[in-house]
């Protein structure tokens, strides 16, 4: 698993989206879950990583709302700190991790 080094802003702000290349095989009595963790100064966010285990190497976007009451906090363009988790569900042994520094950009909007 690989956090990609650029995240955006989503919904102007009240939510970050990272993006991921995952990678995870369908094992008997594995069951995989994943999950992504953001940090910037006080505000943090995470969310479950989605998994799709065939083997081959996915590139996954994952949309982290702000974790707190709706307009209390907003991450901002700047670095940001990503971390992320897969492990069995059953016994928490970890199959893969990833954590680094990221670069956040506002969307840009195209004019149609």
């Amino acid at each position: 698993m690989t956090i990609l080094p650029t995240a955006h802003l989503t919904d102007g702000g009240a939510a970050i989206t990272v993006r991921l290349l995952v990678r995870c095989r369908p094992v008997d009595g594995v069951q995989w879950e994943g999950f992504v963790n953001v940090t910037q100064g006080d505000v943090v966010a995470w969310a479950e990583l989605p998994l799709v285990c065939d083997g081959r190497r996915h590139l996954v976007h994952v949309v982290l709302p702000v974790s707190g009451p709706p307009g209390t906090a907003w991450f901002t363009g700047g670095a940001a700190e990503v971390s992320a988790v897969i492990m069995d569900e059953n016994t928490l042994v970890e199959y893969a991790d990833d954590a680094r520094s990221v670069k956040v950009f506002a969307m840009c909007h195209r004019i149609a």
